[in-house]
């Protein structure tokens, strides 16, 4: 039973009004402020008739004793949004950028915090998401959703909630980052009266503004999604690929050898596809629990050469977390690269009917691995996720990862179960044949040598095995112990932030570079 069914009501008003890092650190309204104005700005990039605006607005949250008494613990009380908007035109022949942050700051006596008596749950967020276009870019948003905001301001004034969002303009082209700012209030299993009649402000501004000459540089995933070739033919080996938008939302690189190659780590990886939605640990980690997390498009890339034969774990025992083969992966240099996000991996397993179709196709497979529709199995009490940096493949990379042929296209691939690609008939041909993720270590030879390796996603109702695809094109299961060695890809997220520097086709010899 709730302590709190006497709360009259929580109003809490957040002014979100943005503001210029001038010396004052007055508030603006409306209206247009001269770059030269703002203090961090230097002699070789003020430009006089820049014009740098913003248009803030006010939201406000009531929170009343029904709500409170008639809702359940964890559930949303109140919500309410805002629109802030950063307009950038550079008025100048050439093209600028302009990087920023944006920082919450207190300006009210009554200050958000922790209770004394025990409120451990998410009870008051604010999240901070851009609507994405050609000329804005969000950086890193270190707030994420249904974060307590007292974890992220605690005991300070103030607090960096975005750094690094970037803004263009060319010429009188006037440019617009919009960002919504969205609040919640909610209802937490304590005493919530210490929050009754109390008015929260505060305000957004935007600080530590820098501009350069020059064109917004992209990130992986824009250059990816807007930019890079959609289609082609591979510039070793003849079979056609593309990178195309999946049903699942997510875009990836399909056929026997699709220009996929990026240049990581000093070694040559390739690209499996940008993962909408995934969430990654930007905060402490510590017992597989993270203290902050943010979702977001990722860039998922496998290593084109793989680190040789392993056993998948040391004992019976297909717990990802605690399995050998993760500790050895995580002790390689590219898990401690700046550029790897530390991920939520999806541990759930598949069921022992994976060899038919309505079992083992592209997408029941994608369902399971990730838990979609309650599909994902779990083995007593394995873990359902994993926070780390080097993981492996899931089955559905490597069904999603095929182009088709001539007697099975790729829709008819995905449809049936991949355990079907290791025989000698079509399937194979089409199918296993024209899925890059079968080869490894390719130069400027076509590819030809297909190599068994483990996937990441085990079996669902025993603990003994997880899942590999074989040498003939077959997906199939094998045991974790040490009797059981296959090849091993390592595969990694990078950071959203992770940038396009600019260079590289994607072929092997002209790998994409990144920063």
């Amino acid at each position: 039973m709730k302590k709190n069914n006497i709360v009259l009501s929580v109003i809490a008003i957040i002014m979100l009004l943005c503001m210029f890092a001038i010396a004052s650190y007055a508030f603006f309204d409306i209206g247009n402020l001269n770059i030269t104005n703002v203090t961090n700005f230097t002699a070789t990039s003020e430009r006089n008739n820049m014009v740098f605006d913003s248009l803030g607005g006010i939201m406000e949250l009531n929170v009343t004793a029904i709500n409170m008494s008639n809702s359940l613990s964890g559930s949303v009380a109140a919500e309410n949004t805002a629109i802030l908007t950063v307009n950038f035109q550079a008025n100048t022949s050439e093209s600028m950028v302009c990087s920023y942050d944006i920082m919450y700051e207190w300006t009210s006596t009554d200050k958000y915090q922790v209770h004394s008596n025990g409120v451990t749950e998410n009870e008051y967020t604010i999240k901070a998401s851009l609507t994405h276009n050609d000329h804005v870019s969000e950086g890193v948003n270190h707030i994420a959703n249904d974060l307590d905001l007292s974890v992220a301001v605690g005991s300070n004034n103030s607090a960096i909630v975005v750094s690094g969002a970037q803004i263009d303009s060319t010429g009188t082209a006037t440019n617009t980052a919009v960002w919504t700012i969205s609040s919640k209030f909610f209802n937490v299993d304590a005493d919530q009266d210490s929050l009754s009649g109390k008015s929260y402000k505060g305000r957004f501004k935007v600080v530590n503004v820098s501009c350069v000459a020059g064109t917004r540089q992209l990130t992986l995933v824009e250059y990816l999604v807007n930019s890079a070739p959609k289609s082609g033919t591979s510039t070793v080996g003849s079979a056609p690929w593309v990178l195309t938008s999946d049903r699942t939302g997510e875009w990836r690189y399909a056929g026997k050898n699709p220009d996929n190659y990026v240049q990581f780590n000093g070694e040559l990886w390739r690209i499996i596809g940008v993962m909408p939605y995934m969430t990654y640990c930007t905060g402490t980690l510590q017992n597989n629990t993270c203290s902050e997390e943010k979702t977001s498009s990722l860039v998922k890339i496998m290593r084109n050469t793989s680190e040789g034969k392993a056993a998948w774990n040391s004992s019976a025992t297909n717990n990802w977390s605690s399995a050998a083969l993760k500790t050895t992966l995580q002790g390689k240099t590219y898990a401690s690269n700046n550029l790897v996000a530390t991920a939520k991996w999806s541990l759930y397993g598949i069921n022992s009917a994976y060899s038919t179709s309505e079992n083992g196709s592209a997408a029941v497979l994608y369902n399971r691995e990730r838990n979609i529709n309650g599909l994902g199995l779990l083995y007593s009490t394995n873990p359902a996720y994993w926070y780390g940096k080097v993981g492996l493949m899931y089955p559905s990379d490597y069904v999603y990862a095929t182009n088709g042929g001539s007697t099975y296209s790729r829709d008819d691939c995905n449809a049936t179960s991949a355990y079907n690609w290791g025989g000698s008939d079509a399937y194979n041909t089409d199918c296993a044949t024209n899925s890059w993720v079968m080869y490894s270590g390719i130069t400027s030879s076509a590819p030809s040598t297909k190599l068994a390796h483990w996937f990441l996603t085990p079996a669902g109702e025993r603990a003994d095995y997880s899942t590999v695809v074989r040498a003939t094109g077959q997906t199939n299961r094998a045991t974790v112990t040490g009797s059981s060695t296959y090849y091993v890809h390592p595969v990694v997220y990078l950071k959203a932030e992770t940038l396009y520097a600019g260079s590289g086709t994607g072929a092997w010899n002209s790998p994409y570079t990144i920063n």
